[in-house]
């Protein structure tokens, strides 16, 4: 998985995601991050963080929202 800097929205990061470092299996995106993955057939997908809440921080729950683009292989 890489982080897609630079990138504001899905389709032109799957667009350009030969561009990014996916040399390490841990990232630590922040709301309004993509996060591009690629799997070992080769196939795409982008995901972009829309919101967070922490029941260690102030929610009631602990939740992950996010956009998400997937792409067949490359």
């Amino acid at each position: 998985l890489a982080l897609a800097k630079g990138e504001s929205s899905l389709e032109p990061a799957l667009a350009h995601a030969d561009r990014f470092d996916y040399t390490s299996r841990v990232r630590s995106p922040q709301i309004g991050a993509i996060v591009v993955w690629r799997n070992t057939n080769a196939w795409l997908a982008a995901t972009q963080v829309v919101g967070i809440k922490d029941d260690t921080r102030g929610s009631a729950t602990d939740e992950l929202v996010f956009d998400y683009l997937v792409l067949g292989s490359q």
